[in-house]
């Protein structure tokens, strides 16, 4: 272990780190020794796990790191992180399946190859310790038709998912539409199953291997006791709009009905299947965070029905314990007016605090149609990546955080002042990275910081994310984000 030296060149960690930081070592830090057998949480790419460690992540390649013709895991172990996994053989598999120790609780395995051999993941899955309360199985950058899995791996992990008493925390990222029925019956098979905490799943649909929707139909998955559902629908290559919508109408009849939080991601999101939704969860007493994400632009849709906001996502259809809502890349923008079709007394449900529209085009006549429609006690409000030039005010006086990433438009407001100078006095971040504002704007900014005033520690209250392309001098830049005052 490393400390730094009580000197003037010790380096203070500000109010905000980064997500990581780097320190290379130097004569100006001091070393202490850590007996093996006090360490209970490392993270190393060489070296062996010392003997009463308890958390362990490995950041390389597993055959880099392992000893194969020894015990390198000590049976005190409880979590493992395996990242960057090369399941080059079946071999290789073996290899590391029999390192597992048996009473580990929590396996987190990242593939970063494509797997053609599926017996090696089928190997995997039948090792899998019995005391897991947790597996996480994800795959980066690797492309869905090069993958060559489920035909043997699938049987083998609804077995062992079953056999899994104690599991409360499910991800799988590579799982086939046609497998999603099992998994979920899988699950909820086992007798006396704990309330799951999680259930994470990304369904491929590959462009080599046809489905038939019809056939999957809804089992004792759908009656699964989960906490978060978290459910992706990957499609490798656009399909069209009936086809592609195609998928979540038949999806969604065998997913359990979470008690806390629904979040669905969809090629394309339609009124009907958003309706379908919405039928299914309006009953939910606890439920309070919904997601709904969609994939393609909105306005590549055709959406036969555009108020699908005002009238299916009415306050009356959702659950009345809803706090927070997102729905990004699911509106095709210009599609909120004072029409006749529009209910007039729709709104968002007064239960809101946190309401994210990111990337849904929405224009300044959308932020118009909404602005009164705000929910009244609303702390974040995240409008990134949209298509609005100015921003409509007043906001809610509750807010504390505003997201307007991405909204290259607003340098088209002549008179940035006019939104800026109303932001609520509550608010204490705004994000403008990549809205091409100037200096009159930044300074604008500076003067709501002053507004909201300092912390006894001589901080701004109010933090203004600046990242990314601007116009912003680099006076007016480094001023904004200063921490003082």
């Amino acid at each position: 272990m490393m400390l730094p030296k009580r000197d003037k060149h010790r380096r203070l960690l500000p109010q905000h780190p980064p997500a990581a930081l780097s320190i290379p070592y130097s004569p100006i830090h001091s070393s202490v020794r850590i007996p093996d057998d006090q360490l209970r949480q490392m993270t190393v790419p060489v070296m062996p796990a010392p003997p009463a460690c308890w958390h362990l992540s490995v950041p390389e390649r597993w055959s880099r790191w392992t000893d194969r013709t020894g015990r390198v895991l000590p049976d005190t172990l409880q979590s493992l992180q395996i990242a960057g996994c090369q399941f080059d053989s079946l071999q290789t598999t073996i290899n590391i399946a029999e390192m597992l120790p048996l009473k580990l609780s929590s396996l987190k395995v990242s593939v970063s190859n494509a797997v053609r051999d599926d017996g090696a993941l089928c190997y995997l899955f039948s090792r899998l310790p019995p005391t897991l309360s947790e597996f996480q199985f994800s795959v980066v950058g690797v492309n869905a038709d090069a993958m060559n899995h489920g035909i043997e791996s699938t049987q083998a992990l609804v077995t062992a998912l079953a056999s899994l008493p104690a599991l409360i925390v499910f991800k799988h990222d590579w799982l086939r539409i046609k497998d999603v029925g099992l998994t979920l019956d899988a699950l909820a098979s086992r007798p006396g199953y704990p309330t799951m905490r999680s259930c994470s799943l990304v369904l491929l649909v590959r462009s080599t291997e046809a489905v038939d929707l019809a056939t999957l139909e809804p089992g004792m998955g759908a009656t699964l006791r989960v906490e978060h559902l978290d459910v992706r629908i990957s499609c490798g290559r656009p399909m069209g709009v009936d086809n592609e919508s195609d998928y979540p109408r038949h999806i969604l009849p065998l997913l359990p009905a979470p008690t806390r939080a629904l979040h669905l991601t969809s090629p394309i999101w339609i009124d009907e299947t958003a309706l379908q939704l919405v039928d299914r969860v309006a009953a939910s007493p606890t439920l309070c965070d919904i997601q709904l994400n969609g994939v393609r632009d909105p306005a590549a849709a055709h959406f036969a029905q555009h108020h699908w906001l005002t009238t299916v996502l009415h306050p009356s259809k959702l659950p009345l314990s809803i706090t927070s809502l997102t729905l990004t890349q699911c509106l095709p923008g210009f599609f909120l007016d004072a029409s006749d079709e529009t209910d007039a007394a729709w709104s968002f449900p007064a239960t809101l605090k946190h309401l994210d529209l990111s990337c849904n085009r929405l224009t300044a006549p959308d932020l118009a149609f909404l602005q009164p429609k705000w929910p009244p006690r609303l702390l974040s409000l995240r409008l990134a990546k949209n298509k609005f030039h100015t921003l409509v005010t007043p906001l809610p006086a509750t807010l504390r955080v505003l997201d307007l990433r991405g909204n290259s438009k607003l340098s088209d407001e002549p008179f940035p002042e006019e939104w800026i100078d109303d932001l609520p006095s509550s608010l204490r971040e705004i994000d403008v990275s990549d809205c091409m504002l100037d200096d009159a704007a930044g300074r604008r900014l500076m003067a709501l910081r002053r507004r909201a005033g300092a912390s006894r520690a001589g901080n701004a209250r109010l933090r203004v994310v600046e990242e990314g392309e601007s116009w912003f001098s680099p006076n007016i830049s480094a001023m904004l984000r200063s921490e003082v005052l």
